[in-house]
């Protein structure tokens, strides 16, 4: 198969409803994928779009504080229902809401440096 065929057998598998598809070289695409969503094509690059990025890491942040949240939630409602003290649970409450207002997401220049930022109360084990 010449390099004819095979590039027009790409443009050929695109789907009828993309919008401005264009050929893009391998090495222009970024190995880590894990801001995909926040791609967008400059040129003969494709680049991160940082503030969509930044929104992609805090859903990935919520994410990761679901479970730790109804954890808390559960003992909570033991501490209240034996009398026991809240007070500790209520603060780990409140610095898992705190995870997607850390500065270090919005500092964050470059995917990697994002990627980076992962507040320590995720990183314990409750």
């Amino acid at each position: 198969m010449t390099d004819e065929q095979i590039e027009q057998r790409g443009w050929d598998a695109i789907k009828s409803y993309a919008i401005n598809p264009q050929w893009i070289e391998k090495e222009a695409i970024p190995k880590d994928r894990i801001y995909r969503e926040a791609w967008e094509h400059e040129g003969k690059d494709i680049v991160t779009n940082m503030p969509r990025a930044q929104e992609i890491h805090k859903d990935r942040l919520r994410a990761m504080r679901k479970p730790l949240m109804e954890s808390l939630d559960v003992q909570f409602m033991q501490a209240l229902e034996s009398g026991a003290d809240t007070k500790a649970i209520v603060a780990k409450k409140q610095s898992l809401r705190d995870v997607t207002a850390d500065t270090a997401i919005a500092k964050a220049q470059t995917p990697e440096e994002l990627k980076a930022v992962m507040p320590e109360i995720l990183k314990e084990k409750m």
